[in-house]
């Protein structure tokens, strides 16, 4: 499949969920949908050996985790968003190994994602006291004022 069908598809796949979205009232990101829908079909053809472009794999499972990461700053609490970090990194993580399966890669991301969310669990534990109230502060900012 080339690089121009795959996008057709994401094209088309939106024009089909928008209309399925009108039609039903459901609530849901059609952008997301389509590209999430793509992917996990090029995922799926790829495991099968019916497609080879990982590059392009990789960057639609990367828009994914964005949105998600979207998804999850307008959703949770503010003073939750301390976790935005650890959260990307472990859907990086994830999305790395659908495509490159290991178990030593595995045991070093896994080991990264745990000290990431260690130390995000300790700013979280602390955020109301004197220098790490501050840090908590920043990370939940950290996409504002750019």
């Amino acid at each position: 499949m080339s690089e121009a069908a795959v996008l057709a598809a994401i094209a088309l796949g939106f024009a089909v969920l928008l209309a399925l979205k009108r039609a039903s009232g459901l609530r849901f990101c059609v952008l997301c949908a389509s590209l999430a829908g793509t992917w996990l079909v090029l995922l799926v053809l790829y495991r099968t050996g019916g497609y080879g472009n990982t590059l392009l794999l990789a960057l639609l499972m990367g828009q994914s985790v964005t949105g998600l990461h979207y998804l999850l700053e307008k959703r949770v609490p503010e003073n939750l968003l301390v976790f935005r970090l650890p959260f990307v990194l472990t859907l990086t993580a994830l999305a790395y190994l659908l495509l490159a399966p290991g178990a030593s890669v595995a045991a070093a991301l896994a080991a990264v994602l745990a000290a990431a969310w260690a130390a995000a669990l300790a700013v979280y534990a602390r955020r109301d006291v004197g220098r790490v109230r501050r840090l908590a502060r920043q990370i939940v900012e950290c996409c504002r004022d750019w």
